[in-house]
């Protein structure tokens, strides 16, 4: 199940880059949310297609570490990296 789910994110991103590219075209101030298999491992190429609002539970934080304040920081560590990046 989380290969299709991993696939459906992947396909999901190229709407969320269509979306974003209509927000900036029209000069919105929009922010694009997206929920569902955020984690270390996709939080780059969402935040690169656009996404400003990631909901990230189960398969992003709490899976990381036992300590919360570890897995948060690791959360926020790679969003910043994916930001600096972008």
């Amino acid at each position: 199940m989380l290969v299709l789910l991993d696939k459906v994110l992947f396909i999901m991103l190229d709407e969320v880059k269509a979306l974003r590219e209509m927000i900036t075209r029209k000069d919105l101030d929009i922010d694009i949310q997206v929920d569902g298999q955020v984690n270390v491992k996709t939080i780059d190429k969402v935040i690169k297609h656009g996404a400003n609002v990631l909901v990230i539970g189960s398969s992003g934080l709490f899976s990381l570490n036992k300590d919360l304040k570890i897995a948060v920081q690791i959360v926020k560590d790679q969003i910043h990296s994916s930001i600096i990046s972008k």
